[in-house]
């Protein structure tokens, strides 16, 4: 008898929260099966809704929200801060997610103030990978602001797991970490990844560089120039993606002063670019400089030793 009272309440419930949605919707019980709207029925289920748009749960009258809307092609989760978190209350555990392919909306017209992302690889480089396993124990943790208690755990199958502390990225990468309203930590792994293409762009580029200097330095040898001679532009290179020049050179040590001019094929200087002592590699970020051919000059102690053009597209 308590179980059909069971039913029974269930049952006006459902009533209750579809009436107002189709007053034709017929609620009806069989073999365990409650359907409503006479859905297609499925042996995995028994629970069926047919004819109705879609769920909508609210709390706190309404502030707070959890939708699913069956009338796209792809039903559509959504909640009130356009979140869905996988997350068990009752344990504060949060759930793993297992799916074939996760696709990050990302398209450029939805898009503005773009720029391309510079000196990745110093944040690569900083970043410190780890490996971990999570807590399964009770943690003394101070609570929020609203009371409620900040304390979570991972999954609870004992694995050791690998990946980055979320307050570590903070600081390096703060635009990678979100704080929820009851301040736990989270890291957005996808957004780490074009720093990590752009880091490999940057090393690819210097290796591109030092093989220019040592093609240069062995050309020069098989040529017969002396490389002792005091003064000499190796290469001089642009990259044209990210407007970087970079000049490779040989100067002694023994110098008050070295530089290189850059000027344009009017002989209107552009810039000055100081040699330091002991380096042999310059980096010079030509952006602000408009298209056409431009000289770079080596100038050491007020005496002009070599040049060689360069062209900014």
């Amino acid at each position: 008898m308590k179980k059909i009272n069971s039913i029974l309440a269930l049952l006006f419930s459902c009533y209750a929260l579809f009436f107002s949605a189709s007053v034709k919707a017929q609620i009806s019980y069989r073999d365990n099966l409650i359907n409503i709207g006479g859905a297609t029925e499925n042996g995995k289920f028994n629970f069926l809704i047919n004819g109705f748009s879609g769920l909508s749960w609210t709390f706190d009258s309404g502030n707070k929200f959890f939708q699913c809307d069956v009338t796209a092609a792809s039903p559509r989760l959504s909640g009130t801060k356009n979140e869905v978190v996988f997350y068990n209350s009752f344990n504060k555990t949060f759930n793993n997610i297992q799916v074939a392919e996760v696709f990050c909306y990302s398209d450029a017209r939805a898009k503005t103030n773009i720029k391309s992302l510079r000196n990745s690889l110093s944040a690569v480089l900083n970043l410190r990978p780890v490996s971990y396993n999570w807590k399964n124990e009770a943690i003394n943790s101070a609570s929020t602001s609203n009371g409620i208690s900040s304390i979570a755990y991972g999954s609870d199958d004992n694995k050791t797991k690998i990946g980055f502390l979320a307050q570590e990225v903070e600081e390096i990468l703060p635009e990678a970490v979100m704080t929820d309203e009851e301040g736990r930590k989270l890291i957005n792994y996808t957004s780490i990844i074009p720093v990590l293409v752009q880091s490999i762009q940057e090393l690819q580029s210097q290796l591109n560089e030092q093989a220019l200097i040592i093609m240069n330095l062995s050309e020069a040898k098989n040529n017969g120039s002396d490389l002792s001679r005091d003064g000499m532009i190796l290469s001089c290179n642009v990259n044209q993606m990210s407007k970087k020049l970079t000049i490779s050179y040989l100067v002694e040590s023994t110098f008050a002063e070295a530089e290189v001019l850059i000027c344009n094929l009017m002989g209107n200087l552009e810039s000055k670019i100081e040699c330091e002592v002991n380096q042999n590699l310059i980096s010079h970020d030509i952006s602000l400089l408009k298209p056409g051919i431009y000289i770079a000059t080596l100038v050491i102690d007020g005496v002009v030793k070599d040049s060689k053009q360069f062209v900014k597209e």
